[in-house]
């Protein structure tokens, strides 16, 4: 009986192995499968711990918003002196860059030099002789002749750099360095409104950004752990059906069952029974009566 059952346990546990090793590589690829999806979350959304990662977008949009303030202070306050000094000269941003292109192009102030310098010298004439005398007239032609150029010095210039045309009003000439200074101020002004303008769209659209990350954390924290909770779940799986595999070919590598002898029969020395004399009597008795 002993071997029997012997036999018998490690069949069961045979045919036990032989059924979780046909599960085992399905599970153990489910296991595998959840942590892959896991990481693949974590990676795509670039998560560690999701309660950090709350703390740290909180105080980021924090820092953003009060640098948001900052800049906003700064370029109203630029934006206002550019404005008053853009009165003052009576010229937008567009014509105070024509100006400042201009005052640096060498063949427009070549001209302009030239062109003080006749008209100097045509006022010291007329101070002497009248306008129709030859010399008042030779100024006066060189004067026009000189004005003509300029203006075709200042178009070209302005189609090579691609400039807006000056108002009519400005005059190059009449600007001396004072007021060349103040142009220069202005078109910096410009150009620093410009890049404030700029820098806060920017943190306006990464503030808008964050939070949005932001609003989406609850669900994304969710999403992960149902899947720390099904990867904790096959990897348990897993984990068990291994025991029980190993279990298995522990019984099965074993010569003994979960049978033992408690005691050995021991054969009488004298028959047990039937006692005759005492059936006998008993006979006896109960036909007498």
């Amino acid at each position: 009986y002993k071997e029997n059952h012997t036999l018998s346990h490690r069949s069961e546990a045979v045919a036990a192995k032989g059924f979780i090793a046909k599960q085992l590589p399905e599970v153990e690829a489910n296991a595998r499968r959840a942590e892959r999806e896991l990481r693949i979350f974590k990676n795509k959304n670039q998560l560690a711990d999701l309660s950090q990662e709350t703390g740290n977008i909180i105080n980021y949009v924090r820092d953003l918003e009060n640098e948001l303030d900052r800049v906003s202070i700064e370029l109203d306050d630029v934006s206002a002196r550019s404005d008053r000094l853009g009165n003052q000269l009576g010229m937008n941003s567009n014509e105070a860059k024509t100006f400042i292109s201009l005052s640096q192009s060498a063949g427009v102030q070549r001209i302009l030099l030239e062109l003080q310098d006749t008209r100097v010298k045509l006022a010291e004439e007329r101070n002497i002789f009248d306008d129709n005398t030859p010399q008042v007239k030779s100024l006066v032609e060189k004067e026009t002749e000189l004005n003509n150029l300029l203006k075709q010095q200042i178009n070209k210039t302005l189609n090579e750099r691609n400039l807006t045309p000056l108002n009519n009003k400005i005059n190059l000439l009449n600007f001396g360095n004072l007021r060349q200074q103040q142009i220069t101020d202005f078109v910096n002004l410009e150009v620093q409104k410009s890049g404030l303008s700029k820098r806060l769209a920017g943190l306006k659209k990464t503030v808008t950004t964050r939070k949005t990350s932001l609003n989406s954390l609850p669900k994304l924290e969710e999403e992960q752990q149902q899947l720390e909770q099904k990867a904790k779940a096959a990897q348990s799986t897993y984990q068990n059906l291994l025991n029980k595999f190993q279990e298995t070919q522990v019984v099965e590598n074993q010569n003994i069952g979960n049978v033992r002898i408690v005691a050995r029969a021991v054969v009488p020395e004298s028959p047990f029974g039937p006692n005759r004399p005492l059936i006998l009597m008993a006979g006896l008795f109960s036909g007498a009566c």
